[in-house]
């Protein structure tokens, strides 16, 4: 299909991010650590930061660290107003909490934006020499206007990635809010393109329509469709009346792997597949495969457990285990006397709790 009639979807993805991560995400900016394996070296240079400062990690984790402060000087002056004098002893203990609500995503947010590379290999603006901004640039400059107007100041940082298989722009999203009793948090659902992701969606596809691009599809629209139809349908089965019409499939739900592990996965694919050829064994297909022999897990041998005596007692072997020593008598008898201040004579390992009759050579117990 030519490039002028084939309509190529805006990629959007959002995803948490705890404070912790800058540094590891700051030294993957500079190509410094993290998965390397697919960029290319001889292009970094042309990385360009957006917005930001250079240092803006060190910024956002000293803004934190003022938040938490703040917000612990706060909490105690007003238990002193209050004289919660046991309360202020606990929260002095504790200590400073983190300014964020309790959540498994992180108060950050990643935003990702890109389209596929072949929308970019097919501008030809450079290549007939006409003036006027290539694709890369025009899609920079929307990219920059759509942060800024819906994040603002909170987007700290963006970058264009011009090293890896497809031009795409990292932002980092630092969500700052301040509370009813005044104190400085990092609450994500203050914008409401992260508080509706589906929203967001919409808006970003609308946003790049100018320069030919449109949203994906609504495939979670379409799962909850389907469930809503089904329900209704099965709902009038049951009572007998005429259905809306017949159970419809469920889309399957797609969930986003990261490069790293793609990559990670297609290796073991082919490393697994190399194994094969060697052993002189069939290869794997590529849609399923299946672990080495030298992976396997180990078939486990099963025992039926003790079972019991006519009268209901265990076996005697049982109580003692061969693999577990035996304490010796005289341990035992140690044992008793530190606990109990006296000898029980002689002991048995699978009767420890007869009748505690002094023996002979036993110590009398103490008059405390």
């Amino acid at each position: 299909m030519p490039d002028q009639e084939r309509q190529y979807l805006i990629v959007m993805r959002m995803q948490g991010l705890w404070p912790t991560k800058l540094g590891g995400f700051e030294s993957h900016r500079l190509r410094k650590g993290g998965d390397l394996g697919h960029v290319d070296r001889s292009r970094s240079r042309l990385n360009r930061r957006l917005l930001g400062s250079a240092t803006w990690a060190q910024e956002a984790l000293g803004e934190i660290r003022e938040m938490r402060a703040e917000n612990f000087a706060m909490e105690l002056e007003k238990l002193r107003d209050r004289r919660r004098t046991s309360e202020l002893e606990r929260r002095l203990a504790e200590g400073p909490r983190d300014p964020w609500r309790a959540t498994r995503h992180g108060p950050l947010r990643e935003v990702i934006l890109t389209v596929k590379r072949e929308w970019f290999d097919a501008d030809l603006t450079e290549f007939f020499g006409e003036g006027g901004p290539t694709r890369e640039e025009q899609f920079e400059e929307l990219a920059k206007a759509w942060l800024l107007k819906h994040f603002g100041a909170d987007c700290v940082h963006a970058r264009a990635d011009l090293d890896e298989e497809a031009y795409h722009i990292h932002a980092v999203i630092l969500p700052r809010a301040t509370t009813k009793d005044g104190r400085r948090m990092l609450q994500p659902s203050v914008h409401p393109m992260i508080r509706s992701y589906e929203k967001a969606q919409d808006d970003v596809g609308a946003w790049f329509a100018e320069i030919g691009l449109k949203r994906g599809e609504k495939r979670k629209q379409a799962i909850r469709d389907a469930l809503e139809h089904n329900k209704k349908v099965r709902k009038a089965q049951q009572a007998g009346e005429k259905a809306p019409g017949e159970l419809v499939e469920v889309p399957k739900h797609r969930r986003h792997v990261s490069p790293r592990k793609w990559r990670e996965e297609q290796d073991r694919k082919l490393a697994d597949r190399d194994i094969s050829s060697r052993n002189g064994k069939p290869q794997l297909s590529p849609g399923r495969p299946t672990l080495t022999p030298s992976r396997r897990m180990p078939r486990l041998s099963w025992k039926p457990p003790p079972t019991l005596r006519t009268d209901g007692s265990i076996p005697r072997r049982w109580h003692c285990p061969p693999t577990v020593p035996a304490p010796t008598p005289a341990r035992l008898r140690r044992r008793r006397i530190f606990r109990f201040g006296y000898s029980a004579g002689p002991l048995k390992c699978c009767d420890r709790r007869h009748a505690r009759t002094p023996g002979p050579n036993s110590r009398k117990p103490s008059s405390r």
